[in-house]
């Protein structure tokens, strides 16, 4: 083969990989603003449930995570293995928006904390980044869509969108609840507590409540 058949070969498998990311990046877009015209619609979200291992996709996540943005993000676990009935996609784009929300809003020099810990029947999922903290009177209102419009302190940190509302409904579907912590000393920390198997293998409507 001709370097410059080589060449033209390496060439096409590098915007092949650039096409699929576009691609990825549209179809992200896409699902996002379909999620927000029924979220409006007050029709909720539409969750794929089945058995698998969830660390899987948590695992995808942060590792491309660490392929995008700069701070350091560090992944932590007590299991690889956690096995229940799961919607897959809707766990990936929760963790998405709150490691995405962890770097947009965190202090940049200091690293994204992701830890993982499995019980018996549940497991644990906490996001904790370093930075402005969200005002005490404020934190119930970010997971509420409606709400989300108006800026929460001086500093040019405006709305978190629809995906704190997601990252809530998400939750609530697979039986487990949000607690936020957030203070200027020990930062900003979501916790998700999942049960493993409060559904079974099939497709559910989930509603997002604004209040």
């Amino acid at each position: 083969m001709l370097l410059r058949d080589i060449v033209d070969l390496e060439a096409t498998y590098d915007m092949s990989d650039i096409g699929e990311s576009k691609i990825d990046d549209t179809l992200k877009l896409i699902e996002g603003l379909l999620d927000a015209i029924s979220v409006e619609a007050g029709e909720g979200i539409t969750l794929n449930f089945e058995k698998a291992n969830i660390y899987k996709d948590i695992e995808w996540v942060i590792e491309e995570a660490k392929m995008i943005f700069t701070p350091e993000i560090i992944l932590t676990s007590n299991s690889s293995s956690i096995i229940g009935v799961f919607d897959g996609t809707a766990i990936r784009r929760m963790l998405e928006n709150l490691v995405t929300n962890a770097v947009k809003y965190g202090d940049q020099t200091h690293p994204i904390q992701v830890n993982v810990h499995e019980f018996e029947n549940s497991f644990n999922l906490t996001v904790h980044n370093k930075g402005i903290p969200i005002p005490e009177e404020k934190q119930a209102e970010i997971f509420n869509y409606l709400e989300q419009s108006k800026s929460y302190n001086g500093d040019g940190i405006r709305s978190w969108g629809i995906g704190l509302s997601l990252v809530k409904a998400v939750t609530e579907a697979h039986g487990g609840e949000v607690e936020l912590t957030s203070t200027k000393k020990q930062g900003t920390t979501f916790k998700i507590k999942i049960e493993k198997y409060k559904n079974k293998p099939g497709k559910v409507k989930s509603l997002i409540t604004y209040k």
